[in-house]
């Protein structure tokens, strides 16, 4: 093989063995067919290799060269990674168009690595965060620190370091961390570190943009020694540190070789400290708490037939942990893994992974809300959906036929719900994934779909990784037996692959089987589809307990990392189809996913989650009823989900508002389900017994009995409805934050712990963050979880005031709780003093575009932007918001001046504002640029008018203000 000489001549390497990655690329990142980049190496590298190749008395182990975002998992593949075949990069990590931060204040044989925050200077964050990781290989210790600050961000105990070895590899186990507690593997042993060593810069450092530390680990059990490992680190340009723990003789061919009889290393276990105040976060979407202090959290979906949906609901579980000093881990891997956040040990993390190496990120940024933005520059940034499917979406549960969808479409409009779109359950088309529509029920697809663009509606259905085989009577897809023909099923286990209801799923790393899968798609988005919900994909498990359950890809992978990477290529063959948007502000176009189940790095394609099939009612996750049945959980559930999801890189969450399982919610289940959905960034109503508000003739729900729907739930459905729709222009300032060079946040959803770091130890804080939330920065969102009629609300720091009777609300410096009254009409929703909330106008009916007269559309006229805020007292400085599209405004409040500034004009709010302020008392005068203006008579007449107005209400002491470009002062009497 030739490499690059450091001069440009070429380098013969007589011994070099290249492991095949492509299997890995190309099936589980971006899906079949991404190219691989392995066309580079650098000069120092191949200098590297050469020394290596003529030091070394075995051959030099070298692989997949790819991009971070296209080589998930180093060890994937078919070998198992408890055998020393695996790929290694040849410096590790080393990927094209690589840019770490190197300026020599650091010291790389201390082990010490420096990072330079990115873009700070243009952020005006003033100088630059410097990050370093420092390695003591004495104390065994790795600490995160930043510049300025006296104690580490968080320290990793590198001395509780461990391996976990077995006798002999079993191939029928399939060595899941999260057995270890109930059925270890048979002769496990556990290494300890007994010493670290500095390896003397065994990897030029001059070269430019290059910064990293290589120390050799030493470990024993029971007093014989274990393999010794490699320990490298560098740092990355604006994200932070690549961790990399390695078998020693992939570099050096040294003394430990699993095939020379050796017991096989199948964990990796690394610890780190968690002091008492701080708060942890990320891993996924979460049923119980976003917070994970005092919970052992497997990484991945598992069986739990203890709960009435037989799994742990682990759909979307992501080796991301996020430490609320501003920090994360992130392990680089499709391998099963499980997380003890100080289960077992209050003062410690061991993350524990199925796997004989692993690559690691310590994730660094300023702010605790931060972090989640430096992993995706790493997996990409997440991907965004259709505008108008932020707007809310209607289902129903196995749709009769097109009529219904009809007549549906014609409900919405007639009742004033302001919903931009639908999507249809089966059974729409024949057979499942027939991709058509069945003629006998849906005689004219295209009308139907012409029809509900006219009233702004946008269309998706739902769908799956299958083709149906016809089972037990029931239809065949037209397409599989050509799918079996070929070879486009995955390869599973005995009959396991048989007995699955729509037969074994279609293999995506078969690039003929992902082609014809497209083409299919296609025929639906040429149509006008414009959505999926992608339900299923979930076959693919480790196995029941410790037992494997082997199933094998064309590309040579299997369910070890397919479990997980599955994902990529069932969503992208989707994605790909999709409308492509013309830009961020494009009126039209995109299109979106609802998928239930995902992986890291998915979020390129997955623009929606929802949360699997939750029952409607008022249980947690776990709970279990007089009837001996445990639940997944309802209510509680779907909000703890929201919070914990945006955290693991996912920003766009959409239950089915008022649940699945066990019937019809009542009246007041579904409406405080639905003053929860409201307020997330994606609304979606539906579940498995309908659940349209303007249906008032049933209730069959047994888990939750109540009253079935009536006026006052249409009539409230209707406020908070539109309250979703009219939030459109915070919800997509938020998504819009996550995309860039510099992603910033989570997106709209916060969690407490996240928003307040400091406090994050807080006992009221942590009694309430899986029932409370931020939407944005200023809005606090705290929905009533049982059936009762209030509520205890944790107030943050600041004052706070009700969104609906402006009662003042107090937090102080730290923070208080306080006991709310809560009637059903009234949602708990809270705005910090001072601050702009951005709406759009009262009337808006869709943010899709529409054609039928009288319903007002966002996409045809952004029109008027309406900025509400409450003034409690005298505040210093200015408030400012500014929003996806440009626009800018702020107020101010100096006692007896309240001053109103529209500042800026943006690509879509270009006709001015209506400022809605409570609070305060009656204007004594109201002047714009200098000039006096009169008030009208009514808060419509305002909104109504083409130039400067205002109007005051007594009665709700609410201001109203019609602002054009430039300065409004009003003075109070």
């Amino acid at each position: 093989m030739l490499l690059a000489h450091p001069e440009g001549k070429p380098i013969r390497v007589a011994s070099l063995h290249l492991h095949n990655m492509a299997r890995n690329a190309a099936g589980q990142a971006g899906g079949a067919g991404q190219p691989l980049h392995c066309a580079v190496v650098r000069p120092a590298v191949a200098m590297r290799l050469l020394l290596a190749a003529l030091t070394a008395s075995a051959v030099v182990v070298v692989g997949g060269c790819a991009s971070p975002a296209a080589a998930p998992d180093a060890a994937a593949g078919g070998a198992p990674d408890a055998i020393a075949d695996v790929a290694v990069d040849a410096v590790p990590g080393d990927f094209p168009n690589w840019a770490t931060w190197w300026d020599g204040a650091g010291d790389p044989k201390a082990g010490i690595v420096v990072l330079k925050a990115q873009n700070a200077a243009a952020l005006g964050l003033g100088e630059p965060s410097i990050f370093q990781l420092a390695i003591d290989g004495a104390a065994k210790t790795m600490e995160l620190q930043r510049t300025g600050e006296s104690a580490p961000r968080v320290r990793f105990d590198l001395g509780r370091w461990q391996l976990g070895r077995v006798e002999a590899y079993d191939d029928k186990v399939n060595y899941n961390p999260s057995n270890l507690a109930t059925a270890p593997p048979d002769g496990v042993q556990w290494c300890a570190v007994d010493a670290i060593d500095h390896i003397e810069n065994p990897h030029p450092m001059g070269e430019q943009n290059q910064a990293g530390a290589f120390f050799r680990v030493k470990a024993s059990a029971e007093g014989k020694p274990c393999p010794d490992y490699l320990l490298f680190v560098r740092a990355q340009h604006g994200i932070g540190f690549q961790v990399v723990f390695r078998p020693l003789n992939l570099y050096t061919a040294g003394e430990f070789s699993a095939d020379k009889g050796e017991r096989p290393v199948v964990y990796v276990r690394q610890v780190i400290e968690a002091p008492a105040d701080e708060g942890y976060y990320g891993i996924g979407e979460m049923f119980d708490t976003p917070q994970h202090r005092g919970k052992v959290r497997a990484l991945q979906l598992e069986a739990d037939f203890n709960l009435d949906g037989s799994s742990n609901e682990g759909h979307v579980r992501i080796p991301l942990l996020v430490g609320t000093r501003g920090w994360g881990w992130f392990g680089q891997t499709f391998r099963a893994g499980v997380a003890d956040v100080a289960a077992s040990d209050p003062a410690r993390i061991a993350l524990t992974v199925q796997t004989s190496e692993l690559v690691a990120w310590i994730l660094a940024a300023d702010q605790a809300i931060d972090v989640t933005s430096r992993y995706w520059k790493l997996t990409g940034r997440p991907l965004l959906p259709a505008r108008w499917a932020v707007g809310g979406l209607l289902w129903r549960n196995e749709n009769k036929d097109q009529a219904e969808v009809l007549q549906d479409a014609a409900d919405l409009r007639k009742h004033d719900l302001a919903l931009s779109g639908m999507w249809i359950d089966r059974p729409y088309d024949v057979a499942v994934n027939d991709f058509g529509f069945d003629p006998a029920l849906y005689p004219n697809p295209k009308a139907m779909i012409d029809a509900l663009r006219a009233d702004g509606l946008r269309l998706g259905v739902w769908s799956t990784p299958y083709f149906d085989p016809g089972y037990a009577g029931k239809q065949k897809s037209k397409h599989f037996d050509k799918a079996k023909q070929n070879g486009w099923f995955v390869n599973g286990v005995g009959m396991w692959a048989t007995v699955l209801k729509w037969g074994p799923p279609v293999d995506f790393t078969n690039q003929a089987a992902r082609a014809f899968f497209q083409s299919l798609v296609k025929q639906y988005t040429d149509l006008g589809i414009e959505g999926f919900k992608l339900d299923y994909g979930e076959d693919i498990v480790l196995g029941i307990g410790p037992a494997r359950l082997p199933w094998n890809f064309a590309d040579g992978s299997d369910e070890r990392t397919m479990h997980q990477g599955y994902q990529h290529g069932y969503h992208e063959a989707y994605a790909s189809q999709l409308p492509k948007p013309a830009g961020r502000a494009a009126k039209t176009g995109g299109g979106w996913l609802l998928c239930r189940k995902s992986a890291w790095g998915d979020q390129v394609n997955a623009s929606l989650i929802w949360p699997g099939d939750l029952c409607a009612g008022w249980v947690k996750h776990g709970e279990c009823t007089t009837d001996g049945q445990c639940h997944a959980g309802g209510l509680p559930a779907s909000v703890a989900a929201a919070i914990s999801l945006p955290t693991a890189g996912f920003p766009l969450f959409g239950a089915d508002t008022g649940g699945y399982r066990h019937g019809r919610a009542p009246k007041q289940l579904f409406l405080r389900w639905l003053q929860h959905t409201a307020l997330t960034g994606v609304l979606q109503i539906g579940g498995g017994s309908d659940h349209n508000p303007w249906i008032s003739n049933k209730v069959n729900n047994k888990l939750a009995p109540g009253d079935p729907f009536d006026e006052e739930t249409l009539a409230l459905s209707r406020e908070l409805i539109r309250l979703h729709a009219r939030l459109f222009p915070l919800l997509w300032t938020e998504m819009a934050k996550t995309q860039g060079d510099d992603p910033r946040g989570v997106g709209p959803v916060r969690a407490l712990g996240l928003a307040y770091p400091k406090l994050s130890g807080d006992a009221g804080l942590r009694a309430r963050e899986a029932d409370q939330w931020l939407l944005g920065d200023h809005l606090l969102v705290a929905p009533v979880l049982t059936p009762g009629l209030e509520r205890e609300v944790w107030f943050p720091p600041g004052v706070w005031v009700d969104w609906i009777d402006a009662t003042v609300h107090d937090g102080g410096s730290t923070g208080k709780t306080e006991s709310i009254a809560a009637p059903l009409a009234k949602l708990p929703l809270y705005v910090r003093a001072g601050q702009l909330v951005p709406l759009l106008r009262p009337t808006i009916d869709t943010l899709a575009p529409a054609t039928t007269p009288g319903v007002e559309s966002f996409a045809n006229d952004p029109g008027v932007l309406w900025l509400r805020a409450a003034v409690t007292g005298p505040m210093v400085g200015p408030r400012s918001v500014q929003l996806y599209d440009g626009t800018a405004a702020e107020l101010s409040y100096t006692g007896k001046v309240l001053g109103l500034q529209w500042s800026q004009s943006g690509a879509e709010f270009a006709k001015g504002a209506v400022f809605e302020v409570t609070g305060l008392g009656e204007p004594a005068a109201v002047s714009a640029g200098g000039v006096s203006v009169a008030p009208l008579a009514t808060a419509e007449a305002v909104a109504a008018a083409p130039s400067a107005c205002w109007h005051y209400d007594p009665a709700s002491k609410r201001l109203s203000v019609r602002a054009v470009l430039g300065a409004t002062v009003v003075t109070l009497k």
